[in-house]
């Protein structure tokens, strides 16, 4: 939603951690409502201080969950339950009125209104507040806090409703008071409370690589991750000048990582031998007044996989794992049945990690996320399937329904359904089918059996796989579905269109640095990001051999990236100057036969 130009600019959440760093702070309420449909609307609501999550809003049981444990001090118990009674009617009255105008005026479903409302408060101690609305994603209404009023973007019968609906509802009496009152003094407590969360900082951790994409033109990449806050400087120096913005220059934005970190990469394109020196400059709030200088090497011969300048290839036996991992097609899907007449069905297809279709729960079209998907799918007997699968939908729905009725469960309810393929190294291959009700196992199908088992003690797992064990034709069906069309026909047109996607790889990007917890006490931290598929061994070796895994060892689970690679950790906990040698060794199928071996120089920055 776009902010109208005639009022103070509010700062924007891409921009939260530069207004936070000059001293002002914004505390945002968020709020998504989805009309699906006449009668299905889902809610969100979100609270944020700068890029904090501060709580969210179950619109299930209508109470407040904390990301943080001090935002519960800001206010009393007491203030917190009134709270929660408001945002519930709040809620109530904003999707019934909403979803009333919209069929008086024949909108058409399913649609999404947000509303977003807050305040700034400045370092000079002078505050503005801020509410709009968006409808579709595009501006819709603007509150005007001088006079209290509501004017709308553009004019529509339904933004004249809306309108009017906001000017004459409690919501503007609502607002006006929190604009007012209370905006501001949240917004204080809130930095009172949160100082630590706000004030942490993460130092950027930087590393200089080569692409190479054709043989007259390298590209320098300074990748530049895992530092908080969110501002940051990156520069590329040539002979220890700053290169100044144009076409060679490029600099992706800063991105979130899955750690509550950030990171970015800035590109360079420079003529190979060109004779000049080249050094990526990183500024950052945690480094105080030093700056982090890494300079990039030109690798002895020029290769497409020249490695990251801060490592050296190693050669070694790839191990198993890592050459031949199984690859997975699934299907899920998830029904969400609010009552008796109501049933919301999605679905998300994926081979490995890579999504490739979904279902869109409105009207049950199949989206797909590649060209090459919507080719395979038309192979064989993929046309024909597809053109069937409404038909099982609807029969899914009737027959949770009547399990329902039958077993004499309640509503809301949630059932989910897994069903795929396993292909093995060797080439034999797995199909499975697994059901979930209510968030646990329920049945399973065993395909070579064509039988239902049930995987829990209860009077709906044995109605279930009771009732659906009594359709031969069915089970039949199952087995063919996913030992023939999935299992060989569908996987294999997948991963002979879509190759190219499917067996992409990415080379990881290494770099050692060090933590001091204690004087007693080093950190070595070896973080390896960029880095696809996912598969992955990362290893300390002390002395030329591998530490085992023991206390002093902690390496982190594998995080998914927003560039869609991943990244992780791996922490050693050392005594200072202990005499040790200390290597960290990637293994990574991107690598072939090779490894990457990164020295920890006791020398470096501490």
């Amino acid at each position: 939603m776009n902010r109208p130009g005639n009022e103070q600019q509010v700062p924007s959440p891409l921009t939260l951690g530069v207004a936070a760093a000059a001293g002002t702070f914004t505390i945002w309420m968020l709020q998504t409502t989805t009309f699906q449909n006449t009668s299905f609307v889902e809610m969100e609501g979100l609270g944020l201080l700068e890029d904090i999550k501060l709580g969210y809003l179950d619109t299930h049981t209508w109470s407040i969950h904390f990301y943080q444990p001090w935002v519960r001090s800001v206010l009393p118990q007491a203030d917190w339950d009134t709270f929660e009674k408001l945002l519930k009617v709040y809620f109530q009255e904003f999707s019934h009125l909403i979803n009333k105008g919209g069929m008086e005026r024949d909108i058409p479903y399913p649609f999404v209104a947000q509303c977003m409302a807050g305040c700034v408060l400045y370092p000079n101690r002078t505050s503005q507040a801020f509410a709009y609305m968006g409808y579709n994603g595009q501006d819709f209404l603007s509150f005007n806090t001088k006079n209290a009023t509501w004017t709308f973007s553009k004019d529509t019968k339904f933004s004249r409703y809306v309108q009017s609906l906001f000017q004459n509802y409690t919501s503007s009496d609502m607002l006006e008071i929190f604009i007012n009152d209370s905006c501001v003094n949240e917004v204080k407590m809130l930095l009172h409370y949160g100082r630590a969360a706000l004030e942490r900082q993460e130092l950027p951790v930087a590393s200089v690589f080569t692409h190479i994409p054709s043989l007259d033109q390298l590209l320098l990449v300074c990748h530049v991750t895992g530092f908080y806050p969110r501002p940051i400087s990156v520069a590329w120096l040539r002979d220890g000048q700053e290169v100044p913005p144009g076409p060679a220059l490029n600099t992706s934005p800063i991105l979130p990582n899955a750690d509550l970190t950030y990171q970015l990469r800035s590109v360079l394109a420079v003529a190979p031998r060109d004779g000049h020196s080249y050094v990526c400059r990183v500024r950052h709030q945690s480094l105080g007044t030093r700056s982090l200088l890494i300079p990039w090497a030109p690798p002895l011969a020029i290769s497409p996989l020249a490695p990251p300048v801060i490592s050296f290839l190693h050669p070694f036996l790839s191990p198993s794992s890592l050459l031949a991992e199984p690859q997975v097609i699934q299907y899920l899907l998830t029904g969400l049945f609010a009552n008796i007449s109501s049933a919301e069905m999605s679905c998300v297809a994926l081979v490995g990690d890579i999504p490739i279709s979904t279902l869109h729960p409105a009207n049950w079209s199949i989206h797909f996320h590649w060209p090459w998907v919507s080719q395979a799918a038309a192979e064989g007997d993929g046309e024909k399937i597809m053109s069937q699968y409404k038909i099982a939908l609807r029969n899914i729905i009737r027959f949770v329904h009547d399990t329902v009725q039958q077993t004499e469960q309640h509503y809301p309810l949630v059932v989910q359904f897994r069903g795929g393929c396993v292909l093995y190294p060797n080439t034999t291959s797995q199909g499975f089918l697994n059901v979930g009700w209510g968030g646990r196992d329920l049945v399973d199908f065993e395909v070579d059996k064509q039988h239902w088992e049930a995987r829990q003690p209860s009077q709906v797992a044995e109605v279930v796989s009771k009732s659906l064990n009594k359709d031969r034709s069915v089970r039949v069906l199952l087995k063919h579905l996913l030992s023939i069309w999935i299992c060989q026909s569908n996987f294999f047109d997948l991963k002979r269109y879509g190759r190219e996607i499917l067996e992409r790889q990415e080379l990881p990007v290494a770099t050692v640095f060090t933590r001091s917890p204690s004087l007693d006490q080093l950190l070595l931290v070896c973080h390896v990001t960029g880095f696809y598929p996912r598969p992955i061994s990362v290893a300390w070796l002390r002395d030329g051999q591998e530490v085992p895994p023991g206390p002093a060892l902690n390496t982190s689970a594998i995080l998914p990236n927003a560039d869609l690679t991943y990244q992780l950790r791996s922490v050693l906990a050392v005594a200072p100057r202990d005499g040790h040698s200390y290597v960290c060794r990637v293994h990574h199928q991107s690598l072939g036969t090779r490894s990457l071996l990164i020295p920890w120089d006791l020398g470096g920055f501490l």
